[in-house]
């Protein structure tokens, strides 16, 4: 489940809001270094703490080049929440455009090739010992609960998602991807609630909803993970309640930007990294496939 919106949106909000309060600074929508001040003055000031509330007052600094620096003052209130909790509020989202949904229906599989994908899936990690275990047990095909693979898939997205399937119309970029126009943005909770729903048993989803991991700077909130904690502990069915929700914002005290890249950087330092990388005309051609022949753990 991939949502068309991110911390540029935020941005773009967090500025629409500033523009109320009388910001001083004159922002050039097509100015890179104004887009990177109003970035950096929401890192900087916006948060997620209900105890800090009231009007406050800010200071920044401008400069650009060939100028001199330029300091200003500013009082500043309820924007700065408001903004971050748009990632909640998706609503406040629409000022910055029309949003998209897109998601990943489940690959049928090559009919003309015995080893495809759902071969793979199926006779891969825990899925695949569990299966060959109760085939010498019980003599049977090894049931269909074996398999704990995560897939996706079209189907429709939980009640409340927004999505109107009766009107939309389906624009497929591949095979692959379904694109879904939507009436109502999915809030980040509503993301993570609706995704860990196509999970195909009970045991996945109660281990989905007990560990969460966010990167990305939009993470970089002061007390998000608090905020989606208490709003997912309202939200996530009694059946699949965990003893305790663990949301982590910082995985080893790092900073959310680089948690999604650490690996790969870690990756290009290996000896015989080069022999790892997957081409897009390999991907297209073997899929799933190429995984088990270049993927230095197992698949």
């Amino acid at each position: 489940l991939r949502l068309d919106y991110g911390g540029g949106d935020v941005t773009q909000v967090f500025y629409w809001l500033l523009r109320k309060c009388g910001f001083p600074h004159q922002v050039n929508p097509n100015n890179k270094l104004d887009g990177m001040l109003l970035n950096k003055l929401k890192h900087q000031f916006c948060h997620m703490d209900l105890n800090v509330c009231g009007a406050q007052e800010k200071t920044f600094t401008v400069q650009s080049p060939g100028s001199k620096p330029v300091s200003y003052t500013i009082q500043m209130g309820d924007e700065l929440i408001v903004a971050a909790l748009s990632l909640f509020y998706a609503d406040l989202l629409k000022i910055t455009g029309s949003k998209f949904i897109v998601t990943q229906k489940l690959n049928p599989g090559d009919p003309d090739d015995p080893f495809d994908e759902n071969y793979l899936r199926d006779t891969s990690r825990k899925g695949g010992r569990e299966a060959a275990e109760a085939m010498e047990v019980g003599g049977g095909d090894g049931g269909e609960g074996a398999d704990e693979d995560i897939v996706v898939d079209d189907q429709p997205l939980a009640p409340g998602g927004g999505v109107s399937t009766s009107s939309a119309t389906f624009s497929r970029a591949n095979d692959s991807l379904v694109t879904l126009p939507t009436e109502k943005l999915l809030s980040m909770e509503q993301a993570i609630l609706t995704s860990i729903e196509r999970c195909p048993s009970e045991e996945i989803k109660r281990k989905m909803y007990g560990s969460i991991l966010i990167v990305g700077g939009g993470a970089k909130f002061d007390n998000i993970g608090k905020w989606l904690q208490s709003r997912l502990a309202l939200q996530i069915p009694v059946a699949f309640r965990p003893e305790q929700i663990e949301i982590f914002t910082r995985a080893k005290d790092m900073d959310p930007c680089m948690t999604m890249w650490k690996g790969a950087a870690l990756m290009t330092c290996l000896e015989g990294s080069h022999e790892l990388w997957i081409q897009q005309a390999e991907w297209n051609k073997h899929g799933l496939k190429i995984l088990r022949e270049k993927c230095p753990f197992i698949w």
